[in-house]
């Protein structure tokens, strides 16, 4: 099976997805208890601000992320009580977020905010991530794989009647999750099946996808490519509005010789799919061992009894087929035309010998009887979500 992202294993749901990036209140509070700590410890060096600061992240705070354009963002709510004699100016918290391995991904700062001694305050600390700022690879990860980011709290501020001015940072440093916001993408080429168009033959294939809120409402493209140990056989591609749970069918189609190919005989096929979202694309490609549904197809025996014809054929059938109630197509053409059409419907077995019967007009049987000619026998065989034809040609000797 072909799964994109990190969480092949567990699926990922929309309501998991928002609770690990609400996760983000939970990271705060402990950077927040963090800061206060060497904000008490510098402190006792400035006499007008004795009383310290306490910096509160309200308990049970949910944050609410949320996408404009290509912006990621959600606000924080941060309570600060100014314990000293004297207001704090231009009050500033900011967030600093870097890859694991210390790649800048993004900061933000909120206004600067004067704190009246003595007083709470509430100050709303933006955070922003510009996905347009990242590298592609950044900006793909974050996408659809997601990835595990570093948190730090600065501080920058003005005590004492702007004598003194106190700048923090890099405190309390955390980890956090980002899911990914494309999650469990799914295209499974086992699910691979071969159906009639009406105008010819394509190669049905179903793929499905999760989305966080973030993303919905965007326009994802889905795009599949199918080839043999030759060529291309065929592709196709969805472009649609990303929904919570998305699900569908690529339809590749095909040539009609590359169809019976396909129906008679099996094959080493590559399957490369790709997603593409905000034009961020992610590319897969899996080597499928395709098993034909139809082997070994033939047409052992024509008779003539006055009007009737009596074909009879055999095949053996994959296990995808065996117990499924299926009907045989069957038409015969000659040199002048049409000679007779027929049908057979049983339920296929993994061993198959069987007969159509023809009526035929008296004319034609006429011109059938002591004629050799070759045929061309068009048999087409339909079940529950599947279609096939097979083409043979039958040397009729005359019917001697």
């Amino acid at each position: 099976m072909l799964i994109f992202g990190t969480e092949c294993l567990n699926y990922l749901t929309p309501y998991e997805t928002g609770m690990r990036w609400s996760l983000l209140a939970v990271r705060f509070v402990i950077i927040a208890i963090s800061l206060a700590t060497t904000l008490i410890l510098l402190l006792t060096v400035v006499p007008l601000a004795t009383g310290g600061l306490d910096i509160q992240v309200p308990e049970g705070q949910q944050v609410q992320w949320h996408m404009s354009g290509d912006v990621v963002e959600a606000e924080v709510s941060v309570n600060i009580h100014n314990g000293g004699y004297f207001d704090i100016e231009d009050f500033t918290l900011s967030v600093n977020m870097t890859e694991m391995d210390g790649t800048h991904l993004a900061t933000s700062s909120s206004v600067p905010t004067d704190l009246k001694a003595g007083k709470w305050t509430t100050a709303t600390l933006p955070v922003r991530i510009d996905l347009n700022s990242l590298t592609p690879e950044q900006k793909s990860d974050i996408i659809f794989n997601g990835t595990e980011v570093k948190m730090a709290l600065g501080l920058d501020s003005y005590f004492g009647l702007r004598f003194i001015h106190l700048t923090v940072n890099g405190a309390g440093n955390q980890t956090m999750e980002i899911p990914p916001m494309i999650s469990n993408l799914s295209i499974d080429p086992a699910q691979l099946r071969l159906e009639s168009t009406g105008a010819g033959y394509a190669l049905v294939q179903p793929y499905s996808f999760g989305a966080s809120d973030l993303v919905t409402g965007k326009t994802i493209q889905v795009a599949v490519s199918i080839s043999n140990s030759s060529a291309v056989i065929g592709s196709a591609s969805q472009s649609f509005t990303v929904e919570t749970y998305n699900s569908g069918e690529l339809r590749v189609p095909l040539s009609n010789s590359t169809a019976e190919e396909l129906f008679t005989h099996d094959a080493t096929l590559h399957v490369d799919a790709t997603a593409t979202l905000d034009g961020m694309s992610l590319s897969r490609t899996v080597i499928y061992e395709w098993t034909a549904p139809i082997h070994n197809f033939g047409i052992y025996n024509v008779q003539l009894n006055g009007y009737q014809l009596a074909v009879e054929y055999g095949f053996m059938a994959s296990s995808q087929l065996q117990g499924r109630f299926v009907t045989v197509d069957m038409q015969i053409t000659d040199s002048v035309g049409q000679i007779g059409q027929g049908t057979d419907s049983f339920t296929i077995s993994s061993n198959n010998y069987r007969y159509v019967y023809m009526t035929i007009s008296p004319a034609t049987a006429l011109r059938l009887a002591g004629n050799a000619d070759d045929w061309t026998i068009t048999a087409t065989i339909s079940a529950d979500g599947f279609t096939g034809q097979i083409v043979r040609t039958y040397h009729w000797n005359g019917g001697i």
